[in-house]
């Protein structure tokens, strides 16, 4: 919706507006991040960042913004990390979880950001229309990871399959459990499954490879 935020369940269905239209003078919003007391939206004619409480009622702006926020999301420490398009503030924008202004990161080979991340070594990614780069708090371009594509929001995707604490399977065994592959060649790795003194069942487990 132009100056709305609207709802919809997890089957897809409309459930109406969760934000009214023009709700604290919302004028085209972008984005909506949940926090853990609010919901911040990102306004694009506005050129400022809205919260709501958990009802979609209006509570405050939370800042002004020149000119174009679109992605907003969280830091580590609770500070609010906002990808601004164009305008006197282009840049990632980050904030206090109040709302004051901590600084903006605008290397000069960018530009044009619309997606931010905090990465685990306090560098952030972020996006625009030529890829996905890392930057530091500093204002640095550190690497562009991805190049040649024109990019938008990013978010955390949950592995489907735990490896982040991966242990010995003691029914399964692999050979071999590890060695070195060329760049573009290919290891055949032989997954052998040993039902000795197992009931009766369906097992499963998940082959994990870390690679550098």
């Amino acid at each position: 919706n132009a100056d709305a935020v609207a709802e919809f369940d997890t089957s897809g269905n409309y459930l109406g507006n969760f934000v009214a239209n023009g709700a604290g003078g919302l004028d085209s919003p972008f984005d909506a991040y949940g926090r853990t007391a609010d919901w911040l939206v990102t306004a694009i004619d506005s050129d400022n960042i809205l919260s709501y409480d958990l009802t979609g009622a209006f509570i405050a702006q939370f800042a002004a913004i020149n000119t174009f926020p679109e992605q907003a999301n969280e830091a580590g420490n609770s500070n609010v990390l906002v990808a601004n398009f164009s305008g006197t503030e282009e840049g990632v924008v980050e904030y206090t979880a109040a709302g004051a202004l901590v600084g903006i990161y605008d290397p000069a080979t960018l530009g044009g950001y619309r997606g931010v991340y905090e990465l685990g070594n306090g560098n952030l990614l972020t996006t625009n229309g030529s890829g996905v780069h890392e930057i530091d708090r500093s204002g640095n371009l550190v690497e562009t990871k991805i190049s040649g594509v024109s990019s938008r929001f990013i978010e955390y995707v949950a592995p489907q399959n735990d490896c982040t604490n991966p242990a010995d399977v003691p029914w399964l065994s692999t050979d071999p459990i590890s060695g070195t592959t060329a760049a573009g060649l290919g290891t055949d790795v032989d997954v052998t499954f040993d039902s000795t003194g197992l009931a009766g069942g369906v097992y499963n487990a998940n082959l994990c490879i870390t690679s550098n």
